[in-house]
């Protein structure tokens, strides 16, 4: 399969042989992986304050004044585990493996002798419950009981208003994160090359291109091929020029328009804005840095062009231009 290359004003200069790894099957599964592995690794850990309850001024007043060697505060004992309202001495560790292994075989028979012991008035009784004597057991009644509803849920209460529990407005969490969790994914050295692979195929499809929302003349061949001329460029005006003539310079366009204010904490985050993805320049030397700021664009080298950059979100099919030599140098990928 053969690329048209261009030339700094848009016109054929000649062509260029694809390599075979163009020709990748298309693999979306494996491409969402490993977008989601890179993802996933790239994660800070987060979680409770390890030092919550701990931080008081509380000080030892030291030797000499028949004392103990403990934290006060106000001539009262703070935070060791011996004082009144001091932490515990050996708290709960999230990281301990509370689990406990049973057999299926096991499970299943305790469950059917809990079942059968319900019908046991005398081991009922023992249990302390308390129930006319001449009752038989089980108790079956209708399935119109399925339909009742409690009348009455003890919840903690202020003022009238549940509190502190999960579900009530202004609770606390039921499940808070723990930093401890291991947030990252493996994937295989092979599985991730196929998928980039099957991401740098993808760019040569043009209605997978055009599923993600890319804009770019109708007429146009993929993928898009310019002259390793256009690594000298150093002005963003002359990359700008160099799209027009190519006829996808209202991809770029489209991005500036799309971008808006994210919702949430983020705006005060360092990540303010919400911006689509555009073009991608893949060169072979060092990134462009004349089209490194593009809105929405984003630049690499053949070497490290990666299935993120290829497939942002996991969505593989994003229009890619690359240089003469980058055709030649991702053969190796």
């Amino acid at each position: 399969m053969n690329a048209t290359v261009h030339d700094l004003d848009g016109d054929e200069a000649g062509s260029v042989e694809l390599p075979a790894v163009f020709e990748t099957a298309f693999r979306p599964d494996l491409i969402g992986r490993a977008v989601e592995a890179a993802q996933a690794n790239r994660k800070q850990a987060y979680g409770a304050d390890e030092f919550a309850g701990l931080r008081t001024p509380a000080e030892s007043f030291g030797s000499g004044r028949g004392l103990a060697h403990v934290p006060r505060s106000e001539n009262v004992a703070r935070r060791v585990p011996h004082a009144v309202s001091g932490r515990a001495a050996h708290p709960p560790k999230a990281e301990k493996d509370q689990t406990k292994k049973l057999n299926d075989k096991e499970r299943q028979l305790a469950i059917q002798s809990a079942i059968a012991a319900t019908t046991d008035a005398e081991l009922v009784a023992e249990r302390g419950h308390a129930f006319d004597e001449d009752l038989d057991l089980p108790l079956v009644v209708s399935d119109e009981f399925e339909g009742q509803r409690p009348r009455h849920v003890s919840r903690p209460r202020q003022d009238g208003v549940v509190k502190r529990v999960p579900h009530a407005v202004g609770g606390r969490r039921a499940h808070p994160p723990k930093a401890e969790k291991e947030q990252g994914k493996s994937i295989n050295k092979q599985t991730r090359q196929l998928a980039t692979r099957s991401a740098l195929a993808a760019t040569t499809d043009a209605d997978r291109v055009a599923d993600r929302g890319h804009e770019f003349d109708d007429d146009l061949d993929l993928p898009l091929v310019v002259d390793d001329e256009f690594e000298d460029l150093v002005k963003t005006q002359e990359v700008v020029s160099l799209l027009e003539a190519l006829g996808v310079d209202d991809d770029i366009e489209r991005a500036d328009e799309g971008k808006t204010i994210r919702a949430g904490q983020g705006t005060t985050r360092g990540r303010k804005y919400q911006e689509p993805k555009s073009i991608l320049f893949v060169t072979s030397e060092e990134p462009s840095k004349a089209a490194r700021n593009l809105a929405g664009a984003d630049v690499a080298t053949a070497h490290d062009v990666n299935v993120e950059d290829l497939a942002p979100g996991t969505h593989p099919g994003r229009l890619t231009i690359y240089t003469e030599s980058a055709i030649a140098e991702v053969a190796d990928r």
